[in-house]
């Protein structure tokens, strides 16, 4: 990924966050233009250079680390797009932990000046491990359910949230 900073596709800390999170997966290109000057990827910030290139790839297999602490994502599968300004996840499915999750969503302004946001829907299949983390410190002690149900979450923040944050 620091191939990909040094070309100027993607800011640093989103370099790093691939780099240090993203611990494995099949990755292929789907489908790709550059409508414009190679030049304009080293400078996606300026003007309307996001719209140089476009990009349209598949994930599978994927597995994503946040820390000790944190379940893990892993089997992603799903559609990565890069359009514009912001960098789409399509149809993603994963685990979180052990249960099942779909995801839809998208990194806003990835490439330019403003604040990145990271709006999603998600809806999983949770186990009681996965509830107790949602809760928090102790909050899953207390709290238990049998059988299986759908939790849906709508949500944004901030790529800096999403750095940081777990």
């Amino acid at each position: 990924m620091v191939i990909l900073y040094l070309n100027g596709i993607i800011p640093q800390k989103v370099a790093d966050f691939i780099e240090t999170r993203i611990k494995g997966g099949i990755y292929q290109l789907n489908e790709g233009s550059l409508n414009g000057r190679i030049s304009q990827i080293a400078h996606m910030e300026v003007n309307e250079n996001y719209n140089v290139l476009y990009i349209k790839a598949g994930v599978d297999k994927g597995l994503l680390a946040y820390g000790k602490d944190v379940p893990v994502f892993s089997r992603i599968k799903g559609e990565l797009e890069l359009q514009g300004r912001d960098f789409l996840l399509h149809g993603m499915s994963a685990n979180f932990g052990d249960s099942p999750m779909t995801l839809e969503g998208k990194i806003t302004d990835y490439c330019t000046t403003t604040p990145e946001q990271y709006p999603f829907t998600m809806t999983m299949t949770p186990g009681q491990k996965e509830i107790a983390w949602l809760l928090g410190s102790n909050g899953g002690d207390k709290f238990a359910f049998t059988g299986k149900s759908i939790l849906q979450m709508t949500g944004s923040g901030t790529l800096e949230q999403l750095y940081t944050g777990w």
